[in-house]
């Protein structure tokens, strides 16, 4: 799955992800994240985490440290 994430779809699969406590494919989804973070940053997905999961944006920010 890993190999296949897009920016369309990167951050719900980063939610499946932690919901599931896959910390491998978070971390995929982390650094997938921040390559393609002018274009991931547009997202329908990246503005709802921003406004309704502070905590994960907060866990991403804090990784990419």
């Amino acid at each position: 799955m890993g190999k296949s994430l897009a920016v369309d779809t990167v951050i719900q699969t980063y939610l499946l992800a932690n919901r599931h406590n896959s910390s491998h494919l978070k971390v995929r989804c982390i650094e997938f994240i921040k390559h393609h973070s002018g274009r991931v940053i547009h997202t329908e997905a990246w503005k709802e985490l921003c406004q309704n999961q502070p905590n994960l944006l907060a866990e991403m920010v804090n990784f990419s440290s």
